[in-house]
């Protein structure tokens, strides 16, 4: 997924950048937290600072176990190094648990991409497969934008 994004999105690395698939959680929330700032908006830092968005900043904060947070970071790390928030229209994500188990995104997710497409002020939608037979069966949740 990660190779997709950096495709469709050019990000280039610089040889005092570390690319984002080699970067420890730590350093990816460092990063995060000191670099990423949407257009027209504060800076992702003091937005999680906010009470209001305490679900976001715990379900990204490492140690995350979470592997939709982790490539969350690493995508929204990509798309401040390569000045590529006007082609980000919205957070879409697939949700891939193991081959056995087709269950639902955890709440903790849905509720941490919720609160960060309100921060990113773009809509949101989460997919997973629903069936081991079909790999094209697929479910979805929607997250649109509280305007107003």
């Amino acid at each position: 997924m990660l190779q997709l994004i950096r495709k469709l999105f050019g990000t280039e690395h610089t040889d005092n950048t570390k690319p984002t698939s080699e970067m420890s959680d730590a350093d990816l929330w460092d990063e995060l937290l000191t670099t990423v700032r949407p257009p027209r908006s504060k800076p992702l830092r003091s937005r999680l600072s906010d009470p209001q968005f305490a679900n976001v900043r715990e379900w990204l904060k490492p140690p995350t176990d979470c592997p939709m947070a982790k490539a969350t970071m690493r995508s929204l790390i990509d798309v401040q190094r390569s000045n590529s928030w006007k082609q980000f229209a919205e957070i879409a994500l697939l949700y891939e648990n193991d081959d056995e188990s087709y269950d639902e995104p955890p709440e903790a997710s849905v509720h941490g991409v919720g609160g960060l497409c309100q921060i990113l002020e773009r809509p949101g939608m989460i997919c997973w497969r629903t069936n081991p037979d079909d790999p094209d069966e697929f479910r979805k949740i929607e997250i649109s934008l509280n305007r107003g």
